[in-house]
């Protein structure tokens, strides 16, 4: 699923309707344009459980939207075992860790302490 705009209202109705859903993997990338996109991937399971186990946020800026958006997303995952937010490479070192201090800070407080959070 593409979508040059994020809506968290249709991703919320994505994450209710598949209910067998273990994995979700969001990635953002950007155009030539310089517009943001993401792309969902969806990994299904066999078992009954309501939300996914694992969410994994690939190429993030830790713009506001993207964090608004995974902090949705983890919200809605009541089943979560790891979250694992992947830095965009095409950034300085020294921007790379402040996002990784951003990202830290927006999620660490809504994370049970059961979750294994990894930011690379």
């Amino acid at each position: 699923m593409f979508r040059n705009t994020i809506d968290s209202h249709e991703l919320v109705r994505f994450i209710d309707a598949c209910p067998c859903l273990q994995r979700l993997e969001i990635k953002f990338t950007a155009t030539n344009f310089h517009d943001r996109y993401y792309h969902m991937k969806v990994v299904n399971k066999t078992s009954n459980d309501d939300h996914p186990k694992t969410v994994k946020l690939s190429g993030i800026k830790a713009s506001p939207n993207e964090v608004e958006l995974g902090v949705l997303v983890v919200e809605k995952a009541t089943a979560l075992e790891e979250l694992i937010v992947e830095i965009s490479p095409d950034k300085s070192y020294t921007n790379r860790e402040r996002m990784r201090a951003r990202i830290r800070k927006e999620f660490q407080p809504i994370l049970q302490d059961s979750v294994n959070f990894v930011v690379v």
